[in-house]
């Protein structure tokens, strides 16, 4: 668990706890990919059968392969690229994204653009969300798919290494609608009397590509029969909290209804390797996913590999996830082909392929696994609210109202336990003078006590602990979900996804130009509702003392989390000066199901009997009336 769950799950329970003990006490007193080897014999035999097959000459420039994703920098080897001489680059714009894909580097994307995702620099929109680029600041070469084979002499060809042919004339934007739903580019790599194909099919309305590879004369291309196909250099970080976001950061891979989840750390290399029938292969970011899935059942051999690499910012992590494909025997032309999904993390979106994607929403820790279910419930809602009111900081606010009805019962009893107990301090306090000394005797009389009053004591800490399940999966939906990604609510609250930062205009010490209002408004409403409800004078020091701890805690959290708890703040104090005031008008606090207990009697009793107190003009209504008559 990451160090920002973990104090989220702390605070969360600390939070429930002290509230839960103030309030008895209120009531009381009142994982590098392995490198491949490209010998100068390989390269020169595919030079060969390329100056064969139309004469092109090397390309003069020198290019940094992307083979080795989480390597250090020295063990990129420069090579100079061979194949077609012109590089030719294609783009294609969908309603969802903006791509564009080069014949260099054996044919990888150059951007992939999600047209709904702003990115963000220094808190401005910044373009979109670049799925197919290097990270900035780090010495990783750009990510892509990437295949690998044994050339006729047994050296390993890298389509990294080549310039790709293509038969594709125009590279001019290739616009796709409703009317022109489908493109497809192919590009392919003479070796030998035989052919590497790559093609890419392009749809509108859809985050996901059609990727073939095709093997044209086996025996003349390769002498094994097997190739490796696979994703290098992971996916870049889309957050300026890179910290955050890459605490989400994983590589998947499902097989055999078994899933792989690897993890990587600063400066370590990790890695998992399974043979089975592959049903996807994945890498994550926070919001982000890139997915292999395969059009028909194969049975290959997954390496999953990552490694992190430590900056001020945080560690970076680049995954590469690498699938070894069989070559059939007794056949001499092969095609293999899947779909390669660049998008969001958005559960409604990866469901519909249909093979369990969706189930890596909200599933990155064993914590999130556990209230998962709960999320599922609370995320409809909240889009379903999102429908009627298009702006999540209102929607927030309406969920908080809803969920505040929904948990009053429980509120309530959880109040009225705690009040029929300050009913039965009085007979408690008898019981303590009395068998003080033998706490024996003294337990056997309190729970004797509690069977005559027809009191359960865990009646007043039992309806609020069964609110924590739902505060967890609150807390999970609105730090990880998606759809808060770029939602403004009002004002300076431009992104409910970051901290809230209102701009000074001058520096403060420690926080700069910038300060966090809604952490601060959570802060406040929780000491006013302390200073409400805690009456001891020993306790007061708490009021303060929990508010800061929790501020500094909230500070750097989504704003979208800061405003649900300092919004559902404001409805506790509101609902519990309401419930406290329709007890305050009832004679006695009656039993579950059945009258006032002999304790609540007595105080009711008590009540009625009390003379009432002389008002500042002196005495009561009564005693005025008698001196008026005299």
């Amino acid at each position: 668990m990451d160090k920002q769950s973990l104090t989220g799950t702390i605070l969360i329970l600390i939070v429930t706890l002290v509230y839960l003990y103030f309030q008895q006490q209120n009531f009381e007193e009142e994982q590098r990919l392995k490198a491949a080897q490209d010998s100068l014999a390989t390269v020169q035999m595919v030079e060969d059968s390329l100056m064969a097959a139309s004469q092109p000459a090397p390309a003069p420039e020198v290019q940094q392969p992307a083979q080795l994703a989480p390597a250090v920098p020295d063990s990129l080897i420069n090579r100079p690229l061979m194949g077609s001489e012109d590089e030719k680059v294609f783009h294609l714009e969908t309603d969802l994204i903006k791509a564009a894909i080069s014949t260099r580097n054996g044919a990888k994307l150059v951007h992939w653009e999600l047209k709904k995702y702003d990115h963000f620099r220094d808190g401005e929109k910044d373009g979109f969300v670049d799925l197919a680029n290097s990270p900035t600041g780090f010495n990783v070469p750009n990510n892509g798919l990437n295949l690998r084979f044994e050339g006729p002499d047994g050296k390993t060809i890298d389509l990294n290494n080549f310039n790709l042919y293509t038969d594709q004339a125009s590279t001019s934007t290739q616009f796709l609608d409703e009317n022109n739903s489908q493109k497809t580019i192919e590009f392919y790599l003479p070796v030998g009397q035989g052919r590497v194909v790559k093609s890419f099919t392009f749809h509108n309305g859809s985050y996901a590509v059609d990727v073939a590879v095709r093997f044209e004369n086996i025996s003349a291309v390769t002498s094994n029969r097997f190739y490796t196909l696979g994703w290098e250099n992971g996916l870049p970080s889309t957050e300026e909290n890179l910290r955050d976001d890459m605490d989400y950061a994983r590589a998947y891979a499902f097989m055999g209804g078994e899933r792989l989840d690897l993890d990587a750390s600063a400066d370590e290399r990790s890695e998992e390797e399974k043979n089975g029938n592959l049903d996807w292969v994945a890498i994550r970011t926070k919001y982000f996913l890139m997915a292999m899935i395969p059009n028909q059942t194969i049975d290959s051999r997954v390496t999953l590999t990552g490694q992190g690499m430590e900056s001020e910012e945080g560690v970076y992590k680049v995954f590469n996830a690498s699938l070894m494909m069989d070559l059939p025997v007794g056949t001499n032309q092969h095609t293999d082909s899947l779909k390669l999904f660049l998008g969001p993390m958005d559960h409604h979106i990866l469901g519909k392929y249909d093979v369990g994607l969706e189930n890596l929403v909200m599933s990155k820790d064993w914590y999130e696994g556990l209230f998962r279910w709960i999320s599922l419930l609370i995320l409809p809602i909240l889009e379903m609210l999102y429908k009627i009111i298009p702006n999540y900081g209102f929607v927030i606010i309406i969920f908080s109202i809803l969920i505040k009805l929904v948990l009053y019962p429980l509120t309530k009893k959880s109040h009225e336990g705690m009040s029929r107990m300050q009913t039965m301090q009085p007979k408690m306090q008898a019981l303590k003078e009395k068998y003080g000394e033998d706490m024996q005797r003294y337990n056997q009389e309190v729970m004797k006590l509690y069977k005559e009053e027809k009191f359960n004591p865990a009646s007043g800490c039992l309806p609020t602990l069964l609110q924590m399940p739902l505060l967890f999966a609150l807390f999970i939906v609105f730090r990880s979900t998606i759809q808060l990604r770029g939602e403004p609510f009002v004002a300076w609250i431009t992104d409910l996804s970051r901290p809230d930062a209102l701009h000074l205009g001058f520096d403060l010490p420690y926080l700069g130009s910038t300060l966090a209002v809604l952490p601060l408004l959570m802060a406040l409403t929780m000491f006013w509702q302390s200073k409400v409800t805690i009456t001891d004078p020993k306790q007061k020091t708490m009021a303060y003392v929990m508010p800061v701890f929790l501020l500094f805690v909230f500070y750097r959290l989504p704003s979208g989390l800061n405003l649900y708890y300092s919004v559902f703040n404001i409805l506790t104090m509101i609902q519990t000066r309401m419930i406290k005031s329709k007890m305050d008008n009832n004679e006695g606090i009656t039993p579950e199901g059945g009258r006032p207990g002999p304790a609540a009697k007595v105080v009711a009793k008590k009540k009625k009997e009390e003379p009432r107190r002389p008002s500042a003009m002196g005495g009561n209504r009564q005693q005025r009336r008698q001196q008026k008559k005299k």
